[in-house]
């Protein structure tokens, strides 16, 4: 079923979404996914083949872990193509990353995962259809960084209901998840606000 169309939005492949299972409260979810409860965790949520910004999202990591001691990130993702994947963990296994990654496979538990995030990125142009996990995402009410795309654009209002950046700028995007490590009140704000435009715009 495509998006239903409350607000005049142009058409496009955008997939409406129950944002119920979304929107529950679950204050025990770190401690079921065995995540760290005193961390600020960042999570992306992609399929691990190539062309989803896994190694955008590894530069990533590396800048903010030396800026910011308090954060965690979170690699998840329900479709794999193997051979990415072995080549993809090759590298998140090194010392300078060690207690500061989880990467977990994910079925049902999709909602505990996000509501066990602080802020949710996706480091990929979107094209085609739009994924649906950025809508879970932001029906989760979860600050969302993604990379600008027309349809994108459809979504996310820059500034309003997340934030958006240029493709592969990793300067921006440092920039950016600063903004909202360092200002709670923003990125809660972006969150609800995110969270609105779902239930208003790109549910079932």
């Amino acid at each position: 079923m495509k998006q239903k169309r409350k607000s005049g939005l142009t058409q496009s492949e955008i997939q409406a979404i129950d944002h119920k299972p979304f929107i529950e409260p679950e204050v025990d979810a770190r401690y079921y996914l065995q995540l760290p409860v005193d961390k600020f965790i960042i999570n992306m949520s992609a399929p691990t083949k190539a062309g989803y910004g896994h190694f955008f999202f590894l530069e990533l990591i590396q800048k903010l872990s030396q800026k910011y001691d308090q954060l965690y990130f979170l690699i998840t993702t329900n479709e794999v193509d193997p051979n990415f994947e072995e080549d993809f963990l090759e590298k998140l296994d090194q010392p300078s990353l060690n207690g500061k990654v989880s990467y977990l496979k994910f079925g049902k538990e999709l909602p505990d995962i996000l509501k066990a995030s602080d802020i949710f990125v996706s480091p990929y142009k979107t094209e085609g259809t739009f994924p649906s996990i950025i809508l879970k995402a932001m029906a989760t009410a979860l600050p969302v960084i993604s990379f600008q795309s027309q349809l994108a654009e459809q979504v996310i209002i820059d500034q309003v209901t997340g934030l958006l950046i240029q493709e592969n700028d990793l300067n921006q995007a440092i920039e950016k998840f600063s903004t909202l490590i360092e200002n709670k009140a923003l990125s809660s704000k972006l969150g609800s606000n995110g969270q609105k435009r779902i239930i208003e715009h790109f549910s079932l």
